[in-house]
């Protein structure tokens, strides 16, 4: 079988995590897997990757990528397309007429919702972005839901297959039992809107009688917003963003409690993460990663997002019982278990075969 997944860039994280794993997991499986990204020259140092490099005019890139495929296609038919974000989920499908044979043409919704959702024009414009592919897989069934509520139309070709990580190094960490002071706090994101991690440093800053430090990892539009909330706040020397790096799982090891107040996910990859890392996590109740998180507050505590009063409560309820915290960590790596990439590689072999199958 001959795969090609199609992404907009490999630097930065979800999705442009994902695929990369899966990715390998096929080859190391026998499949003739293979990588086009649109926009960077990262590889993730990963086989079998073709990166695009300088991004060129937008109306260009749909020619370059079924030249590309042209060539792909002279070594042996390929077998399935599968697109990921919505540069590649609009440019593929024009692209894969220049082929001798038509694949079997897949992509991947990766979130609850978008900005498209707020314009007048974005239905519109989504239903025309999904028309001619053959299945439309969702990450979680909090994004099936929401884009079949979005798109009704849809229903017959969606599927759900859970994300995955990668817990060969996370399963490996090793957390005391006391908690060490200062407690260490983590989120993992980019720094957007989305993420929300303003209601995150208001939370800790109204912690009392706690020694703490905040580390957020990522980069985005709002560092200077969030530093200068921190000064406002009295709290900046506990401060430390990190920005982008390539390997996280450092950051996991050292720390204590996982952060993740966002506004919507539709997964939460990295809460998935935290959790195989054994961190007790404190996550925003909203789809998707609610549901990776489990609703029963066993291997997690889900929050309203927009309400930092009642994350302090509850982080300081958590610390007051070191038992609680404990629990929350070995719970949290069970959980974690059943997102491994293993799981979600084979569920999409299964989409494929079956996919084509019916073609």
């Amino acid at each position: 079988m001959k795969v090609v997944h199609i992404i907009n860039r490999l630097i930065g994280g979800g999705a442009e995590v994902m695929v990369p794993l899966i990715h390998k997991e096929h080859i190391s499986a026998g499949v003739d897997s293979w990588i086009l990204s649109m926009e960077t020259e990262d590889d993730r140092g990963t086989p079998q990757v073709i990166s695009f490099g300088e991004r060129l005019p937008r109306w260009k890139e749909p020619f370059r990528l079924r030249s590309v495929l042209r060539k792909m296609e002279k070594e042996g038919p390929i077998d399935v397309v599968h697109t990921h974000l919505t540069q590649s989920q609009m440019f593929a499908k024009y692209a894969i007429r220049g082929l001798h044979q038509r694949p079997v043409l897949v992509t991947t919704e990766h979130d609850t919702s978008n900005r498209r959702r707020e314009k007048s024009w974005g239905r519109v414009f989504d239903r025309l972005l999904y028309r001619g592919y053959d299945r439309v897989i969702s990450i979680s069934e909090g994004v099936r839901e929401s884009m079949e509520e979005w798109i009704p139309s849809l229903s017959n070709r969606l599927v759900t297959v859970s994300n995955g990580v990668d817990l060969s190094r996370l399963g490996t960490l090793v957390k005391d039992d006391k908690l060490k002071s200062p407690i260490c706090f983590l989120s993992v994101g980019r720094i957007i809107p989305k993420k929300n991690f303003e209601i995150a440093i208001r939370a800790l800053a109204a912690l009392e009688k706690i020694d703490w430090t905040y580390t957020i990892v990522g980069e985005g539009e709002q560092l200077d917003e969030l530093k200068t909330l921190a000064r406002e706040l009295g709290v900046a020397d506990r401060m430390y963003f990190a920005g982008y790096v390539d390997d996280v799982v450092p950051f996991y090891a050292e720390s204590d409690i996982f952060l993740l107040p966002s506004l919507w996910e539709g997964f939460g990859l990295v809460a998935a993460e935290a959790m195989g890392a054994g961190l007790a996590v404190f996550a925003a109740e909203v789809p998707g990663l609610a549901e990776v998180v489990g609703k029963d507050g066993v291997a997690g505590r889900l929050l309203p997002p927009m309400v930092p009063e009642l994350w302090t409560r509850a982080i300081e309820d958590a610390l007051g019982n070191a038992d609680q915290i404990r629990a929350m960590s070995k719970a949290g790596r069970e959980r974690a278990a059943q997102y491994s990439i293993e799981n979600t590689a084979k569920g999409y072999l299964d989409l494929y075969q079956k996919s084509l199958n019916q073609c």
